[in-house]
């Protein structure tokens, strides 16, 4: 009777000093989040009707082995990975995650030879687009977008996820009292 006492007590405080610290609350926030996030996804997919569905962050899937990509088993998926789980927990979500999907799309040839190494075959390398070497012509440019040469371009290049921040700069904009254009692309 005593020591299952002083389990339960030990079991208590173990879970005070986690909640006290935030990580199971963060966990469940993120699991929520997840959740209310595929299905807003789905309803969008189920209103647009997409030939293709590309998760441009696919990483997010690791944590559980790819669930809720089941849930897009009626449309092609393409799911993008950014880094390599190396563990062999990570290589068998990885590969958990490659049966889920059409093709995983990484950008290098370290990464897909690690996939072949898992017999993991419908990955694609795709390197990431090198900015610098392009030459560009200004008034091209502008005529393509539909530009007004004559009045300053603030362009934001690449992805659009929360983290790069397009929100901020969109609410420092508010601010700016000289004409510009913005550019997204």
């Amino acid at each position: 009777m005593a020591a299952r006492l002083e389990k339960n007590l030990m079991r208590k405080s173990i879970q005070e000093e986690l909640e006290k610290h935030g990580p199971v609350e963060d966990f469940k926030d993120f699991v929520w989040k997840m959740i209310q996030n595929t299905w807003k996804s789905i309803r969008i997919y189920q209103k647009e009707k997409p030939d293709v569905v590309h998760f441009l962050y696919g990483d997010i899937f690791y944590r559980f082995f790819g669930i809720g990509l089941e849930l897009f088993k009626d449309y092609k998926v393409i799911l993008t990975l950014h880094w390599a789980k190396t563990s062999p927990i990570g290589m068998l979500s990885t590969k958990f995650i490659s049966g889920k999907v059409d093709k995983m799309v990484v950008h290098s040839d370290y990464f897909l030879g690690k996939l072949k190494k898992w017999f993991i075959n419908n990955a694609l390398h795709i390197e990431y687009p090198q900015f610098n070497a392009i030459e560009i012509n200004s008034k091209e440019a502008a005529r393509y977008w539909g530009l007004d040469e004559k009045i300053p371009v603030i362009a934001c290049i690449g992805n659009t996820r929360y983290d790069k921040g397009l929100d901020i700069l969109l609410e420092a904009l508010k601010n700016v009292k000289v004409p510009f254009q913005l550019l997204i692309a």
